[in-house]
């Protein structure tokens, strides 16, 4: 019923969804901020290696650093382009050596594979990040984050002492809009007993209030094509984290935000809004204290 609902009135929808999934977070963050925003990349295409310049120099302007989920083989293969985000102060998140089913390897499915070759996947990025900038990534996003994150991969972050991982939609997790320690029957839910691993799940569109709010559910779907919308809906996204002191973990992809116009906006209304604006790192730090 609720999907006939939102294909007729989303707009009227989003609202009463929302306290479903959200609760007002006790949790203060720093400095006063009303609520915390993260901004993060997926480079899954070459497409998007080649707009790391862009993308930096578009932060940079605004005072502002981001998370950037890299693909170890993209890494080896354009190490420079990737010491950019690293000289520019930018956090690497391991997205996996060869991003199963996806451009460098149609053969497996991430959430399909054996924990060997999942362990393979995250130990080849970490290597590849390692020898080519010198930096180890702390956190983990799966390829294609939800529809392949597994359960499986949860017990080798914790092996590999990772600090979080941020694979999950927020309306699929009990989180209420924070991170959360994932639990060892139900990666969706937290509670005992749980990894020491957090999860960091990613903002629903804060109209259509199940699909993430990433830049394939705004332009590849056609959702929110038109010119203006990414402005509106980062806006209302924003005002909603405030109101539950929530966490606004943001995902795109670069290909498609990197020359938007309406992108330089976004990053100007974060900077002068009361939100602590912080890479995944941060707030995982922050939390955890």
């Amino acid at each position: 019923m609720f999907k006939k609902i939102a294909r007729s009135g989303a707009a009227l929808v989003a609202p009463l969804s929302w306290r479903l999934y959200l609760r007002k977070n006790k949790k203060e963050w720093p400095r006063g901020a009303r609520c915390a925003v993260t901004f993060s990349f997926d480079y899954d295409y070459v497409s998007d290696v080649m707009c790391v310049r862009d993308l930096c120099e578009a932060f940079n302007s605004h005072g502002l650093t981001a998370s950037h989920a890299v693909v170890g083989k993209y890494v080896e293969a354009f190490p420079r382009d990737h010491a950019l985000l690293v000289d520019a102060g930018h956090e690497l998140i391991n997205h996996s050596y060869s991003h199963p089913d996806g451009p460098l390897n149609h053969s497996e499915r991430f959430n399909e594979l054996s924990p060997k070759r999942l362990e393979e996947e995250v130990a080849g990025c970490e290597h590849a990040c390692k020898k080519a900038l010198g930096v180890k990534p702390v956190g983990f996003r799966a390829p294609h984050f939800g529809l392949l994150n597994t359960q499986k991969i949860y017990e080798i972050l914790d092996k590999r002492k990772y600090l979080y991982s941020s694979s999950t939609n927020l309306t699929t997790t009990q989180s209420h809009g924070t991170p959360y320690h994932p639990n060892k029957q139900d990666f969706h839910k937290a509670g005992a007993p749980h990894y020491r691993v957090l999860e960091l799940p990613l903002f629903a569109c804060p109209t259509h209030y199940y699909p993430v709010f990433d830049s394939w559910h705004c332009f590849e779907t056609g959702a929110h094509a038109r010119e203006g919308q990414f402005k509106g809906l980062f806006s209302r996204a924003l005002h909603l984290a405030e109101k539950y002191g929530a966490h606004l973990n943001l995902y795109f992809d670069p290909h498609h935000v990197a020359h938007l116009r309406e992108f330089n906006a976004v990053l100007e209304e974060a900077a002068r809004s009361r939100a602590w604006v912080a890479s995944s790192r941060e707030v995982a730090e922050w939390w955890r204290k």
